[in-house]
């Protein structure tokens, strides 16, 4: 099916015991990715929000409560919009895939999911398998 990776977890360490655990880029394997700006900069209702996007320094603790003597922990990356993107709006072909079964809730997930994908970031193509 697909090729296992034998790469290690991409691991950054910083002052004070801080360590990012890191997760695989696309940029980490296409070299000269080009990026574009992110649609939702020209949406009306994120314009307001001047720190909407995540920074790329932005982390998350893996513990939220530590020893003030304790180093810093790791970290990881903090999910959520950026302000480059790597795919144009117009190129992407969204597909979601279920997997059968009943699950409460998950037609809103889709539902979310695809509106997001049109409203928010211009995606003409969606399709859904089952």
């Amino acid at each position: 099916m697909g090729q296992e990776s034998d790469s290690a977890p991409k691991i950054v360490t910083g002052e004070f015991g801080y360590t990012l655990e890191d997760v695989p880029h696309l940029s980490d394997y296409i070299s000269h990715l080009p990026t574009y700006p992110n649609p939702l900069q020209d949406n009306p209702a994120y314009s307001a929000v001047r720190q909407y996007f995540v920074d790329l320094g932005d982390t998350v603790a893996q513990k939220i409560v530590v020893h003030k003597d304790m180093p810093r922990g790791t970290h990881f990356r903090r999910a959520g919009p950026r302000q480059r993107v790597y795919f144009e709006s117009d190129d992407v072909h969204a597909c979601i895939v279920t997997c059968g079964g009943l699950c409460p809730g998950l037609n809103t997930v889709i539902r979310e999911i695809v509106c997001g994908l049109h409203h928010m970031y211009g995606v003409k193509s969606v399709l859904g398998i089952d």
